[in-house]
């Protein structure tokens, strides 16, 4: 990854473990590609979040663009960080 900043300014937020891929290798595969996280999670992250130096947001899953309020998260952490997703894409082609 070359995002030009430091990982010590870069959080990782798995939103999800859902994917619709499901491959067997995946570190998912070991909760049955099951759960997400609720908004009262993601708040909580975006309040611990605000008291680190963070410039870069990392959103993982499962597959992230499949959670149910991906886009309403985007929209949240665009406000004050640089955010990246880890995806396989499927959801795109």
């Amino acid at each position: 990854m070359n995002s030009n900043i430091p990982s010590r300014f870069t959080g990782w937020l798995t939103i999800n473990r859902t994917c619709n891929l499901r491959c067997g290798w995946c570190y998912a595969a070991r909760t049955g590609f099951k759960g997400q996280m609720s908004t009262e999670i993601f708040k909580k992250s975006m309040d611990l979040f605000h008291t680190m130096p963070l410039k870069l947001v990392i959103l993982i899953g499962g597959e992230p663009t499949i959670h149910p309020d991906f886009i309403s998260m985007i929209k949240v952490l665009k406000k004050e960080f640089r955010v990246m997703v880890v995806t396989n894409s499927v959801k795109f082609a």
